[in-house]
């Protein structure tokens, strides 16, 4: 009697909300957990080393404009690639688009050349968001000709992309 005591109560702590899907799952996250921190950022400068703490709220409002942002530059309904590492700029891009925008295509971080190309090519991705570490094998894919028309959008600052930052201010100029 007292282990089905227990079950009847994990089964009540454990009642989840609904959703139709991911979009609605967010939205009602975000705002539930608005003020609550979504993400601790780590700035290393030198021997400092700064922290700074991003909100469901703001979380969110970034993740709207970066798909906004695309919008505006002609890039809605587009198949977005993202390669990179684990970051919250990776979360924007990947829940942005399948939140509002079109298709997502996770590419591993670790992908050899040969791969990468093949699975651009494969999944007739029209931009990729990549990050930094990644900027040398981008490189090698633009100089090589090997993906058609494909767009390069950094998740970070990169000398001669257009970047993740850049399609958030966009982004808040178009509302």
């Amino acid at each position: 009697m007292k282990n089905r005591v227990r079950v009847q109560n994990l089964q009540a702590t454990l009642q989840a909300d609904e959703y139709t899907d991911m979009r609605a799952l967010l939205i009602d996250k975000c705002k539930k957990y608005e003020n609550n921190v979504a993400f601790t950022i780590k700035h290393k400068h030198g021997k400092t080393v700064l922290y700074e703490n991003i909100s469901y709220k703001e979380y969110f409002e970034k993740m709207v404009n970066f798909i906004n942002g695309m919008v505006e530059s002609g890039f809605g309904g587009k198949r977005l690639a993202i390669i990179g590492n684990n970051s919250m700029e990776w979360t924007i891009g990947y829940f942005g688009q399948i939140c509002g925008n079109g298709i997502v295509i996770p590419l591993d971080k670790g992908l050899p050349y040969e791969e990468l190309v093949s699975s651009l090519n494969r999944s007739y991705a029209d931009v990729l968001l990549f990050d930094v570490a990644h900027k040398e094998l981008i490189e090698q894919l633009i100089s090589g000709g090997d993906c058609r028309n494909l767009e390069f959008i950094c998740m970070n600052e990169a000398a001669g992309y257009m970047t993740m930052n850049e399609m958030i201010e966009i982004g808040k100029r178009a509302k």
